[in-house]
């Protein structure tokens, strides 16, 4: 990675902290107590669970599978020892981005977790759980853009490059932490409309 794209990352993260700041334009409705950012003991849990709770192994089986059949990386093979690189890779990327958006959550002071949906109504709730996506919430409870979620995914994403095979680059990476946000969002949904909690 040349000095020119470190710039480059780094500016990127300038913005996304930035935008932190300034609340989202949904509609913002009074913190009810489940909005409540939980005490250090309870966050480091739900820093736990989204590294290697159950759900999160589930995905990361579904992921491994997928990657194995479209043979990503073609290096790897299509034999089991392919698939556990595949699955040890992405463990390796989720943990990298849950550190991150735990870490830089708890240096802002937000939460970044999935809360359901107190709105009504079918699409009002899928666009919620779409937005939290992207979005992490205040200690009033009002949503902010999420400089920990973005920049977990992004990281995790191009961290994944230091151990794929020659040949892929940052830009890979940033692809890779795209995919996986884009499959936080199906969890979310899985989140709000399948799972109690």
């Amino acid at each position: 990675m040349t000095r020119h794209h470190l710039n480059a990352i780094v500016a990127s993260l300038a913005t996304l902290t930035a935008l932190s700041a300034a609340p989202c334009a949904s509609a913002q409705t009074a913190a009810s107590a489940s909005d409540v950012r939980p005490a250090a003991p309870e966050r480091f849990k739900n820093y736990l669970q989204a590294t290697v709770g159950p759900l999160v192994l589930l995905e990361t089986v579904a992921w491994a599978g997928i990657s194995q059949e479209t043979q990503t990386p073609a290096e790897w093979g299509r034999d089991a020892k392919g698939f556990g690189k595949r699955y040890a890779s992405i463990v390796g990327q989720g943990v990298i981005q849950e550190s991150v958006t735990y870490g830089l959550s708890e240096a802002m002071a937000v939460d970044s977790r999935f809360h359901k949906s107190r709105a009504h109504g079918f699409v009002p709730r899928v666009g919620d759980a779409m937005l939290q996506s992207v979005t992490s919430r205040r200690a009033n409870g009002s949503r902010v853009a999420s400089a920990p979620l973005l920049a977990g995914y992004a990281a995790g994403g191009v961290g994944v490059m230091t151990w794929y095979p020659d040949g892929y680059t940052w830009k890979d990476g940033v692809r890779y932490g795209g995919l996986a946000l884009a499959s936080r969002a199906g969890i979310n949904l899985i989140r709000e409309f399948v799972l109690r909690r």
